[in-house]
């Protein structure tokens, strides 16, 4: 249990891993969703999502063209654990992940990346 609660940590101590996790905890979104919203590179947000699945702290599903990146359904306990102390603490009250969210508020979602022919 050790070596894969400080393997979680490791993982968690990046903060845009920690951003992505926010607004993946509200839905599913495609990696030019998360760009656009975070503001970052794409080549960033890519890299940090992989991190995030060879962990096992995101999931995938395919949409036509697209990846669509979630939570998973199931995951370890202390992940779990960790993402509701994030949920009831640092992503409601810091001010980055308020506007976060807000951005992920005001962008539309709902078609992944019709308008960005070219994203993923």
């Amino acid at each position: 249990m050790m070596p894969a609660a400080c393997d979680l940590f490791k993982t968690l101590s990046e903060p845009t891993r920690l951003r992505i996790l926010h607004l993946l905890s509200h839905g599913p979104l495609c990696v030019c969703h998360i760009h656009e919203i975070l503001d970052l590179p794409q080549s960033k947000v890519s890299q940090q999502l992989g991190n995030l699945r060879k962990a096992a702290l995101v999931a995938t599903s395919r949409y036509h063209n697209w990846t669509l990146y979630s939570l998973p359904e199931k995951s370890e306990p202390v992940f779990a654990g960790a993402l509701a102390t994030l949920k009831s603490t640092a992503f409601s009250t810091d001010p980055i992940f308020k506007a976060d969210l807000k951005r992920l508020r005001s962008t539309d979602t709902s078609a992944a990346c019709e308008a960005a022919a070219a994203c993923c």
